[in-house]
């Protein structure tokens, strides 16, 4: 899939964690970026990243709270059709989870 950021454009990355020699445990760090060059005001701009903001922090708490999983995983469904969790709980979403957020 080839989608390259464009001006104005805000995404989450998920960056896996890999340490050199071991199996990928599921880790990954969550990142809120933009792309520029950036010609929207301030004030759009901010809301955009609030809202990407808000998308970072549900994967927390989806690592925090099962009803919050079901029903994220429940509006995803029906937003995109399948969604890729097996027993209702992503398989990246363990006890051994650990996500790291930040801004890039």
């Amino acid at each position: 899939m080839d989608s390259p950021l464009k001006k104005n454009d805000v995404a989450l990355v998920l960056r896996p964690i890999i340490t050199d020699g071991v199996e990928w445990d599921g880790s990954f760090q969550l990142m809120v970026t933009m792309a520029g060059p950036v010609d929207l005001d301030e004030e759009h701009m901010k809301s955009l990243l609030t809202i990407a903001s808000y998308l970072a922090a549900a994967v927390p708490l989806m690592e925090e709270s099962a009803k919050f999983t079901e029903l994220l995983s429940d509006r995803a469904e029906k937003l995109v059709g399948q969604v890729l969790i097996g027993d209702g709980m992503s398989p990246l979403l363990t006890k051994n989870t650990k996500c790291e957020g930040g801004v890039q």
